[in-house]
C-alpha cells in the first residue's frame, strides 16, 4: 500500500503521534510524507532597489514562518514511523494547499492520503475552507483525517471515493 501524509501546518497540534501510531500497525506499507509550503505570492510594483530587498525580506519571512509550522509535525511523524519515510517539499499551488496534494496524490499514485484536521476556527474554515476537506472532496483515494484526542473533534475520519464495483 501506498501512503502519502500529508503535513501543510496548519493541522491541530498533536495529530502527528496518533497518525504515527494508526500507521505503526500496518507494516509493508511505501510512506511518503509531503511536506507542503503555502506561501503567499505578494504582488510587487516597486522599481525601487530599497523596495525590492523588501519584498525579497519578506518572502523570505513567509517561507520561514511556513518551514517552523510544518518542521514539528514532520519531526514527530519521522520519530514514530519506523519504516523509512521519503519526505518531499512543494510548494502549493494557487489553487491552495489541498488541491496540490490531491494532485500530488493522484500523480504518486497514493492508495490512502493521511493528515491531520485544519485547526481553523468555525468562521475561517466558512470563509477560506480547511485543507482537509478539499483534500477529502479532491482526491482520487481514500482519506485519513486524524484528529487530536485534545480537539474539539475527535478520532479518525475516514473519506473517499466509493469502491468500484
Amino acid at each position: 500500500m501506498r501512503i502519502l501524509i500529508a503535513v501543510h501546518g496548519n493541522e491541530r497540534a498533536g495529530w502527528a503521534q496518533d497518525a504515527a501510531a494508526v500507521l505503526a500497525r500496518s507494516a509493508g506499507n511505501v510512506v511518503r510524507a509531503l511536506v507542503v509550503l503555502d506561501l503567499p505570492t505578494a504582488a510587487f510594483t516597486s522599481l525601487a532597489p530599497w523596495g525590492r530587498r523588501a519584498h525579497g525580506a519578506a518572502l523570505r519571512g513567509w517561507r520561514e514562518q511556513e518551514e517552523e509550522r510544518t518542521r514539528g509535525s514532520l519531526r514527530s511523524l519521522l520519530e514514530s514511523l519506523a519504516s523509512d519515510v521519503e519526505v518531499v517539499r512543494v510548494r502549493a499551488s494557487p489553487c491552495g494547499a489541498g488541491q496540490t496534494i490531491a494532485e500530488r496524490a493522484r500523480a504518486w499514485p497514493a492508495d490512502l492520503v493521511v493528515m491531520g484536521a485544519h485547526a481553523a476556527g468555525r468562521l475561517e474554515r466558512a470563509v477560506l475552507g480547511a485543507v482537509h476537506e478539499t483534500v477529502v472532496r479532491l482526491a482520487p483515494c481514500p482519506v485519513l483525517v486524524v484528529a487530536p484526542r485534545g480537539g474539539r473533534a475527535t478520532g479518525v475520519q475516514v473519506a473517499g471515493p466509493a469502491p468500484a464495483a
